[in-house]
């Protein structure tokens, strides 16, 4: 079948548009056939001729057809429901009562129905005056027989029409109920006509609870007394949720009103009864758990009462030794700890008050529980996975604790519980043998992987409520090892004490607890890399080291025999990389302390790079951290000979790509290449200086040495393989960058060095590269790096800047339009912006017809679809917009170029904030408006040019809209709650005041 659409006319017929519908739900559709037919039927659904069209495919007897025709009722209710008068909307609500009634009574598919209930939940939304009492309506149409709105006092009550009315019709109704709350609560009860849609669907509370009620006493017993013989589990389920979106509606609404829940409440008590209930317990679990969790201020005393008596009866205890001997059904299980752990964590220090209570005995020997059931985490236990927020609330109030009066007694039970689950969280995360791990699957593994992280994350958290008695605890379990260790358990203690690395306290007793550790036969035995030791411990001892910079710089006697450990592990390739990454931390921090070492590490290096295959990562790691010892050193006379040795090292690499370039081997040239040059990077970073230093005042440094001076050879050195490897690679994106990164280096430098050029080198650089460079936007962040970093006081840089702007000038000249390069033209304005904080005379400078093109670019790239390029230009004009020169010269050239461009900004951010942007883009871009109006005193008729074009920014908007606006702006004068006003004008512009939460 031809498909017509956006440039043809639409399929008319029946049985064509059957056809698209069939083709759109058929399996294995191409996704691009998919895209298309949506579209069509969008259209046709859109149409005038969409209202007829909904129901001739209800009429139909495919499923998909029929649902697709509510599906249409429900796109043209949302699309048209302005224009549909109050009879329209009352033909149209008896229409769709009737079909709801018709599909139910035909015993149509149940996504049918559902969709058809999900229709009128929307028709509601948009009519709510008109459909007041729709739940006993609709009772009343599905259940009995279609009658007048005015005639429903006339009938029998709500709870006995469902009574008597048979399953099938009775499901429909919670379908609907729960869909009617659930949009509902979508809107932003904020706005006006949103908060009637929420009033109004309160008022229908009283007819929902007989709906649910029959659901969750199903047997017609009184409200409370449920029996659970011959019921349909379906059935309760459905009623359970639907309960559920009802206690979250009521919470919802009653947020900006006061509400009574009288008329929810006595459903709780049946909810909690259904927890016994073999069919429906699942469902009840999380319906609980989750009003436990997020509804708390819904229940009751008397209902949290309940909750733990039931958890902790007879039934509850053994539903738990089902649950940790794996009997019950998994899923089933997961729902039940769940529940134990919301309860536990809502009742937490109550528990704690009264631990010997059957009740908190129970409950915590439970929660307990859930740590030590047999097997591993994820592939054997799921449910040692579940009870992290409960444990790290339970930190979080020891943490309290010391700010709150809490009773000591509780403290100290809090501790005691914390310790026990930090010994039990230990004993859960040992590695299992090579021989168990070969037999899990990949998800198994990822699970695990994943648990570990979250024990971290919680050992972390726990530090601050346990301090030193944690750590010493920890330490314990491998300085008090008798004999051959158990390297399980020595990698779960290396493992947690790893989590703790950011968290000393200078606490004396714990430098205590690592010397112990470092210290001990252990440790000693994991840096011997001749015995026959897991490798799994050996990883993460080596990881370990790197997180205790701050231990070894104040212990310095350690740091040979762990610094021998890691340069040995580079050796191993499963170690390697963990090895360097602790080598440069540790060489960073504790670089004076190494300078004695450094030749050791010259010759390590030189062992390592003479292999036949070397990992790069480790490689480039490597040279990084000599580089950072070879900094400490007090001169640079001492510093140029190391530093040309690991240079030498580079530039071998160098070498042997171009040789490889020479024979035709592009790719594995480039790749060598950009190694080299990463490892540039990491020795440049290196070798900046750094003010914490230990001993600042022996570090010497000259310019004269490195750009003139004996020097001068390295730093040559180093801008000749910068030059050759861009014509080598001509001018290739990736070189470029990582050379980038070189240079940047040393224009963040401090002090003279051997990567800091001088300012033609850098500016050369940037303008070589040319305005058509792939990399463009890396080079103007190189000029705008050197705008910031260098003084506008010398004459050179000056002068050297003036070359920066002419090529960023060039730039913006090429691209014409901000929306030609959504990379360079952030770029090439946050240059711009730049020059504006650092040096507004270059800008004021340009010469008018340019810098007028400049200002048009920034000023077009407001009203750009890319945010980014949008933020760019935001921000530019928030900083020309507050800039404050003190010469008069400037200042005056400033304020012509605001009356200038100042009309044509304040229409950009008018037809902006007037609709045209994204939602999330909405405070950026109020910044501007918010320096503008204290600026400029003609800000104001600016805006009202705008504004007072009939229809801009928004037809939505009345004049009164846009009036009260403009006034309310200025009385802000640039204030926070500027934000505010521009987000509900945004709001109005767009017409999604109904549908606040949307956009």
């Amino acid at each position: 079948m031809d498909l017509t659409g956006e440039d043809g006319p639409l399929p008319e017929s029946l049985d064509e548009i059957v056809q698209l519908i069939q083709q759109l739900y058929a399996a294995n559709q191409d996704p691009t056939s998919t895209s298309r037919i949506q579209e069509v039927l969008q259209q046709v659904q859109r149409s005038p001729k969409g209202w007829d069209l909904a129901n001739e495919l209800l009429r139909y007897g495919d499923k998909e057809v029929q649902f697709f025709g509510a599906l249409t009722f429900t796109v043209k209710i949302n699309s048209d429901w302005e224009g549909l008068e109050e009879e329209d909307q009352m033909v149209l609500l008896n229409r769709l009562t009737s079909w709801l009634a018709h599909l139910v009574n035909t015993q149509s598919a149940p996504f049918v129905v559902r969709k058809m209930c999900s229709t009128l939940a929307i028709f509601f939304i948009h009519f709510p005056r008109l459909w007041r009492r729709c739940i006993r309506h609709l009772v009343c149409c599905i259940c009995a027989q279609p009658i007048p709105l005015e005639l429903l006092d006339q009938q029998p009550s709500t709870a006995d029409i469902i009574r008597n009315a048979p399953m099938e019709k009775r499901i429909p109704l919670l379908w609907f109920c729960s869909t009617l709350v659930q949009e509902v609560g979508k809107l932003d009860s904020k706005f006006i006509q949103n908060a009637e849609v929420h009033q109004i669907a309160k008022e229908n509370t009283s007819d929902a609870v007989a709906v649910i009620s029959n659901a969750l006493n199903a047997t017609g017993q009184d409200l409370g007394q449920v029996v659970q013989e011959n019921i349909d589990p379906n059935y309760v389920c459905l009623g359970l949720e639907c309960y559920q979106a009802w206690v979250f509606f009521a919470l919802k609404s009653s947020f900006d009103t006061a509400m009574e829940f009288g008329e929810l409440t006595p459903l709780t008590q049946v909810a909690i009864m259904w927890l016994t209930s073999p069919t429906v317990f699942e469902t009840a679990c999380e319906v609980l758990t989750e009003i436990l969790t997020s509804h708390t201020k819904f229940l009751g005393k008397d209902d949290i009462v309940t909750i733990g008596n039931v958890l902790s009866s007879p039934w509850g205890i053994q539903h738990f030794e089902e649950l940790r001997s794996g009997e019950s059904d998994p899923d089933e299980s997961i729902a039940f700890g769940r529940l134990v752990i919301a309860f536990a964590e809502l009742r937490m220090k109550e528990l704690l008050r009264d631990p010997n209570s059957p009740q908190s005995s129970a409950i915590l020997q439970m929660m307990h529980g859930m740590l030590t059931c047999p097997g591993y985490p994820v592939e054997d236990d799921p449910f040692c996975t579940l009870s992290f927020e409960f444990w790290d609330s339970l930190v979080e109030m020891i943490i309290d604790a010391e700010y709150e009066d809490m009773e000591p007694a509780v403290l100290a039970e809090a501790e005691k519980h914390a310790f026990l689950a930090v010994e039990e969280y230990w004993n859960k995360l040992k590695i299992p043998p090579p021989e168990v791990a070969a037999q899990w699957s990949k998800d198994s593994c990822e699970g695990f992987a994943s648990f570990r992280k979250d024990v971290s994350e919680f050992i972390e958290s726990a530090y601050p409520a346990l301090r030193i008695e944690m750590l010493n605890k920890l330490t314990r379990h491998v300085t008090d090892v008798v004999g051959e260790p158990v390297w399980a358990d020595v990698e779960a203690t290396l493992f947690c004490i790893n989590a703790l690395g950011d968290l000393l306290t200078g606490d004396p007793q714990e430098f205590v607890c690592l010397a112990s550790l470092f210290g001990s036969p252990v440790f000693r035995m994991l840096a011997n890399t001749e015995l026959n030791i897991p490798e799994k411990p050996r990883m993460t001892a080596v990881t370990l080291i790197g997180s205790y910079a701050s231990f070894f710089e104040q212990n310095v006697e350690y740091l040979p025999t762990v610094l021998n450990f890691l340069f040995t592990s580079i050796n191993n390739p499963r170690l390697a990389r963990s090895a360097s990454k602790s080598i440069v931390g540790l060489c960073s921090s504790c670089r004076t302390f190494l300078i004695s070492e450094l030749q050791t590490f010259l010759v390590q290096i030189e062992l390592f790079s003479s292999q036949l295959t070397v990992d790069t990562v480790v490689k480039e790691k490597v040279l990084s951290g000599i580089a950072y010892v070879i900094q400490a050193l007090p001169t640079d006379e001492l510093r140029i000979g190391p530093l040309t040795m690991i240079l030498g090292f580079v530039e071998k690499d160098i070498q042997r790509s171009m040789m490889m370039l020479s024979q035709g081997e592009r790719e594995d040239a480039k790749e060598l290449a950009l190694f080299a040059l990463r490892c540039l990077v990491g020795i440049a970073r290196a070798m900046q200086s750094v003010e914490d230093m230990t001993e600042p005042a022996h570090v010497e440094t000259n310019t004269n040495f490195w750009q003139h001076g004996e020097g001068s050879q390295v730093q040559q050195a180093v801008i000749v393989t910068m030059q050759s490897m861009l014509a080598a690679f001509e001018e290739d994106g990736e070189i470029i960058d990582e050379i980038c990164g070189i240079v940047k280096a040393g224009l963040l430098e401090q002090t003279p060095g051997p990567f800091v050029f001088c300012s033609q080198v850098v500016v050369d650089f940037v303008v070589n590269r040319g305005v058509r460079s792939v990399r463009v936007e890396s080079v103007i962040g190189i000029a705008g790096t050197f705008v910031c970093t260098q003084s506008m006081t010398l004459q050179e840089n000056i002068v050297q800047t003036q070359r920066l702007v002419e090529f960023v000038l060039a730039v913006v000249e090429n691209l014409q339009v901000p929306s030609a390069d959504s990379i360079a033209s952030p770029a090439a304005i946050e240059f711009l912006q730049l020059l504006i904080q650092k040096s507004l005379y270059h800008l004021i400078s340009i010469p008018q017809s340019r810098l007028e093109n400049v200002l048009i670019f920034t000023l077009e790239a407001m009203s750009c679809r890319e945010t980014l390029i949008k933020k760019s230009a935001a921000k530019f004009w928030t900083q020309l917009l507050s800039a404050q020169p003190q010469d008069p010269d400037i200042r005056n050239a400033l304020d012509e170029i605001l009356q200038v461009c100042g009309p044509r900004l304040g229409e950009k951010l008018v037809m902006q904030l007037g609709g045209g942007c994204y939602r999330s883009e909405l405070d950026m871009l109020a910044e501007p408006l918010k320096k503008l109006v204290v600026r400029s005193p003609s800000a104001k008729k600016w805006l009202q040019d705008v504004l007072d074009v009939e229809g801009v920014p928004s037809r939505r908007l009345q004049p009164q809209d846009k009036r009260m606006f403009l006034e309310r702006v200025f009385l802000l004068r640039g204030g926070k709650q500027t934000n505010n006003l521009v987000r509900e004008f945004w709001v109005k512009a767009r017409g999604n005041e109904l549908f606040g939460y949307t956009g």
